[in-house]
């Protein structure tokens, strides 16, 4: 169990990592609803399917319209705004890191209070 430790404050280290860049995320496009607030007097939800897209490096291609008959069906993506999920997974994240502080000062006194492998053994031959 001696690499526990090690993969835990590894993994606090990622979890610090992710949060912080959750915080970017979250302030840069708050950041960007408020300025187009600002300018344009509305303000414009962003939704998780526009950071989720795939996008094309190469130039656009442009084509006729389609003659058969568009989808209605919505995905759900769509409908998500990205800011709400955003901080939804900022709070686990936080939690996910409390969990793993209390694991690792559980770990801490587990191995603080465990005596030392052979003590009973001495003990026993000095009597």
């Amino acid at each position: 169990m001696s690499g526990l430790p090690a993969l835990i404050r590894t993994t606090k280290a990622a979890v610090l990592v992710v949060s912080a860049w959750t915080v970017f995320c979250i302030l840069g496009v708050l950041a960007w609803q408020a300025t187009t607030f600002a300018a344009d007097g509305y303000w414009p939800s962003f939704q998780l399917s526009t950071a989720m897209a795939p996008r094309e490096l190469g130039p656009a291609v442009y084509s006729m319209a389609s003659v058969s008959p568009v989808s209605t069906e919505h995905d759900l993506l769509d409908e998500l705004d990205g800011v709400p999920v955003m901080v939804l997974a900022l709070v686990m994240l936080i939690a996910f890191y409390a969990w793993l502080v209390n694991l690792e000062r559980r770990q801490d006194l587990a191995f603080k209070i465990q005596p030392a492998r052979g003590v009973e053994g001495v003990r026993h031959h000095a009597r």
